[in-house]
């Protein structure tokens, strides 16, 4: 867990249940959950320096500075606020039951405080600077250690012994029979000394860095060790120093916002260098690219230079020969200078074989340059790409961290709201329950004071009647003595007798009073004790209630979601027979759909195929009629044709075919018979007529037509309304 401020000491109530931890402007209550911390209560303390709960838990003692101020973790009253320190306060112990505090500064002061009527009881100062107390079990005396290397004993103001050690301790942890001390120094070794020889009995190398606090855990047989290299240790002290192990519970670091903040600013500092080295990298290829691209163009420009050079020596050599040739007629001669010409091309050969193996020599050296430079790269770039995906992943991680502490803060705050009531209807029966004690208490006390307030009223009565009496008496005595001295002397000796008796017991009444007052006094005494017990044990029952509270409420709360998954799967076995009676019922209906979907479908297919032999019957009528428009109609032929359309209809499609369109059929079949009379009679006046006959022949095939295409239209609504997506067709051939 983060805090925007840095952490400067905590400490752990002893019921494991909460923690205390200190920042420098205040100190916040924390209650410890299953894996995270929830916040409930803030308590103010400028310049805090340590804090410590009491052994019974109900008292918590904050320093700040050079005060001390005490509350009471049930309310979180202020009881008392100590002063008289003169340095920062660098340790708090509890001694005595919770009854004592101890309190050591920075300017060599320990001082010891009454818990009853906060007050201090002495105080001891030297010239030191104390960092940590330690209480030894059992015994009346105080550890302490300081900058001046000395282990001391104090006890009631006083030093009993010291003890020089040859390191700079910074804390100690005294062993609960009080028979050892172990130290943790600057340098990180963990020492063990016997009480009270002050024997070292070992000395070892436990950390790396100085070891900054020590304690023990709840049996006092581990001793856990911190220190400034982020190490947490677990030592057995039950073993001996030969048998010492060293246990790492954990290797957790305690970083803070601004850490994190370096941290953020070293990653985006490696990015940019990561960049630069990827940028340099390209700069000193491209600069290698270009400087050998210059070296081979210089390189062949020197080979062609070297190749026409020697072409003209060449060309020279060739003339000289032919001009030796034409001067000289020796062949020895020309056979020399043939040699000689030989020999310098083989030297010029020999020097270009060399310049071409130097040439593919700086060519492969380069191509390897250029091949490393790409693998550094290559490896450069995998080092970014790999620590740019893991950059990214720890910050989606930080980023559902985030979100996640929010919601565990939103699930935290309803829940001390909820306690915070809780505990807030606790209090008030508390209060309600102590002020009916308190009541109860008082009307006792008011009765007791008001008895023996009586009893005193009664011996003062009887002291008065005494006095009275003895008055009387010694008038009397004073009379009976003037009459007869001899009888009043002796009477009035007895009566002197008998009054020392009554003073005496007067006296003894008196002494009888005070030692009832010393008696009411004692029970006032107790009356205080056994309400400050009253109040511890109250408190520890407020604890404990509390907690049972909880554990009871989540009993509640699993018992109730038991019962309503045992009713939930009672429902659901309730519901599966009308489930299957339903399910059965819907596959009736469905196979029963299924019949009448067939039929349906089978029905539209008759008329679709009725259909289709009426549209075949038209198109051949149609096709029929207009053969006999055209000037080549054989009538005779046309005549047969449609007559055995008609007997194919009336033979074929007699029964299914539509009335209107059989009267329509045998209206034309009449009519064509008697045009071919009245054409087979008289020919020429049928040829006159033909012409006129035309336009009412087209006409009537206009009709045939508009009534095909209305045939048509209606045969397309039918499929349209019967299969609009060919879903039934597909139902179908299934």
């Amino acid at each position: 867990m983060n805090f925007k401020d840095t952490l400067q000491g905590l400490a752990i109530h002893p019921s494991g249940l909460y923690l205390a931890l200190g920042f420098c402007f205040y100190v916040r209550i924390c209650v410890i959950l299953h894996d995270q911390l929830s916040d409930w209560k803030m308590l103010d303390s400028k310049d805090f320096s340590c804090v410590m709960f009491s052994y019974g838990g109900h008292l918590l003692a904050v320093a700040s500075d050079t005060r001390i101020e005490i509350y009471d973790f049930l309310t979180f009253v202020r009881l008392a606020k100590l002063e008289g320190h003169a340095g920062r306060i660098s340790s708090l112990v509890w001694k005595d039951d919770d009854t004592r505090l101890v309190s050591g500064d920075m300017r060599g002061i320990i001082c010891e405080w009454d818990v009853v009527s906060w007050c201090k009881l002495w105080e001891n100062t030297a010239v030191t600077s104390y960092s940590c107390l330690d209480v030894v079990p059992n015994k009346n005396a105080i550890l302490a250690i300081g900058s001046d290397k000395i282990l001391k004993c104090v006890s009631d103001g006083n030093v009993r012994w010291e003890f020089k050690y040859s390191k700079r301790l910074n804390v100690i942890a005294v062993s609960f029979d009080g028979r050892f001390v172990y130290t943790g120094a600057g340098d990180g070794c963990l020492g063990k000394i016997s009480l009270p020889s002050c024997d070292i009995l070992f000395n070892i190398s436990a950390h790396s860095g100085e070891i900054t606090e020590m304690v023990f855990n709840s049996t006092n047989r581990i001793l856990f060790t911190v220190s400034r290299d982020g190490l947490l240790f677990a030592w057995n002290t039950g073993l001996s120093f030969e048998d010492v192990a060293e246990k790492t519970l954990g290797n957790s670091v305690f970083t803070n916002v601004a850490d994190l903040f370096g941290q953020k600013q070293k990653i985006e500092l490696l990015r940019m260098s990561l960049k630069q080295s990827a940028v340099s990298y390209e700069c000193d290829i491209k600069l290698g690219a270009l400087k050998h691209e210059e070296e081979m163009r210089n390189m062949f420009i020197d080979h062609e230079e070297a190749i026409k050079s020697l072409n003209k020596q060449i060309f020279d050599l060739k003339e000289e020969i032919e001009i030796i040739f034409f001067d000289f007629y020796s062949l020895e001669t020309l056979q020399n200078l043939e040699d000689l010409s030989r020999q310098r091309m083989f030297g010029r050969a020999e020097e270009l074989d060399a310049a071409y193996k130097g040439t593919s020599e700086y060519i492969q050296e380069t191509q390897e340059m250029v091949k490393k430079y790409e693998d550094l790269l290559e490896a450069a770039e995998k080092v970014y790409t790999r620590t740019w995906t893991s950059e990214l992943s720890r910050e989606e991680e930080i980023l559902r961290r985030i979100k996640n502490l929010e919601f565990a803060i939103l699930l935290a705050q309803e829940n001390t709201v909820n306690e915070k009531n809780a505990f807030e209807q606790d209090k008030m029966k508390v209060k309600e329950e102590a002020a009916i004690e308190k009541a109860r208490v008082e009307e006792s006390e008011k009765i007791r004071v008001e008895t023996e307030r009586r009893e005193m009223e009664l011996l003062e009565t009887e002291t008065k009647k005494l006095r009275q009496m003895t008055d009387l008496m010694r008038e009397d005595a004073w009379r009976k003595r003037k009459i007869a001295s001899g009888e009043v002397d002796y009477d009035i000796s007895e009566k002197l007798n008998s009054i020392d008796v009554l003073q005496k017991k007067y006296l003894t009444l008196e002494d009888k009073l005070k030692a009832k007052e010393k008696i009411a006094l004692n029970q006032d005494m107790k009356y205080f004790e056994l309400r400050k017990t009253v109040g511890n044990h109250q408190r520890s029952h407020a604890i404990s209630r509390n907690i049972v509270d909880r554990l009871k409420s989540s009993i509640g709360r699993m018992g109730s979601e038991t019962e309503s998954l045992r009713n939930e799967m009672k429902k659901i076995n309730d519901s599966i027979p009308m489930m299957e009676e339903k399910i059965r019922s819907t596959s009736e209906q469905c196979s029963t759909l299924d019949k009448k979907l067939r039929e349906t479908i089978d029905g539209f297919r008759d008329k679709r195929s009725r259909l289709l032999d009426k549209e075949n019957i038209l198109s051949r009528y149609k096709s029929f009629l207009h053969e006999c428009l055209s000037q080549n109609c054989d009538p005779q032929q046309l005549h047969k044709n449609i007559l055995h359309l008609f007997d194919q209809i009336k033979s074929d499609v007699d029964e299914t075919l539509d009335p209107d369109l059989k009267a329509e059929f045998s209206y034309q079949v009449e009519t064509l018979e008697q045009t071919y009379h009245y054409m087979k009679n008289d020919p020429n006046i049928t040829t006159k007529e033909q012409s006129l006959a035309v336009f009412e022949l087209s006409q009537e095939n206009s009709k045939l037509l508009n009534e095909v295409h209305e045939i048509q239209m209606e045969q397309e609504g039918l499929r349209d309304t019967d299969f609009p997506d060919g879903s039934g067709y597909g139902y179908a051939s299934h």
